[in-house]
């Protein structure tokens, strides 16, 4: 049995009295009691001031560690301290440009070129010299459907006086160079009803025959003073019919 530091060397337990008696020993003292011998150990259970001092002070930085390791250390929680926070990732935005297209490798044809027909050029039915003869008189006039022309009272074309040319259609023409049948039947449809024109060396006139052939003269001549027998000279072309 243990008791207060001591042991009992053998024989049963002992009474109160006996406890009582090693309690009182001495450190390390033989006490014969009943005829046995025990040796009894004295503990000494004196603990210095400075012992609880340190022990107290250990105790206070031990608990200030685990308060300071509470909110400082890492823990397995939910985050509640900004440094445990995730960081905001920032995403870069790349925008790519789209590659130029590629060249094409079909043939590109030029544009064709419109253009208008020109028109073919109009066949000649008669062209000559001419002389009108004047007062009416035999070979006063022709006939320009025929070809070459034949002589007439009047005709197609005749003489009208010493300064004018008569026909079935006559309109003076005053362009520089001469018209070509598509300006003389223009010239002719807007002067309805023309039939003679004043003339002089020169003078250029379109004319209509009466089988609808149009065509042009040229004067090259006009009668002079005291004439017994006046007459006027021109070369006419006639265009066969469209």
């Amino acid at each position: 049995m243990r008791s207060m530091g001591g042991k009992v060397a053998s024989g049963d337990e002992p009474g109160p009295e006996r406890i009582d008696q090693v309690g009182s020993a001495a450190n390390g003292s033989n006490v014969n009691q009943a005829g046995r011998d025990v040796k009894v150990y004295g503990v000494d259970l004196h603990v210095p001031g400075w012992a609880w001092v340190a022990v107290g002070v250990s105790v206070v930085v031990a608990a200030a560690a685990v308060t300071w390791a509470t909110w400082n250390g890492p823990t397995t929680g939910s985050p509640v301290l900004d440094a445990e926070r995730p960081a905001t990732t920032t995403t870069a935005t790349t925008t790519t440009s789209p590659a130029p297209p590629e060249a094409s490798t079909a043939t590109t044809r030029p544009p064709t070129a419109t253009t208008t027909p020109t028109p073919a050029p109009a066949t000649v039915w008669w062209t000559g010299n001419l002389e009108l003869g004047g007062y009416g008189g035999p070979g006063g006039g022709w006939w320009l459907d025929q070809s070459p022309p034949g002589p007439a009272v009047t005709g197609d074309l005749y003489y009208g006086s010493e300064n004018e040319v008569a026909g079935v259609a006559v309109v003076e023409w005053d362009g520089a160079i001469p018209p070509d049948l598509a300006q003389c039947a223009n010239l002719l449809d807007t002067n309805l009803g023309r039939k003679w024109t004043a003339v002089r060396r020169g003078t250029t006139a379109c004319l209509r025959t009466r089988g609808g052939r149009v065509g042009y003269f040229t004067v090259t001549r006009t009668p002079g003073p005291n004439e017994l027998t006046p007459s006027i000279s021109v070369t006419a072309t006639v265009w066969d019919l469209e």
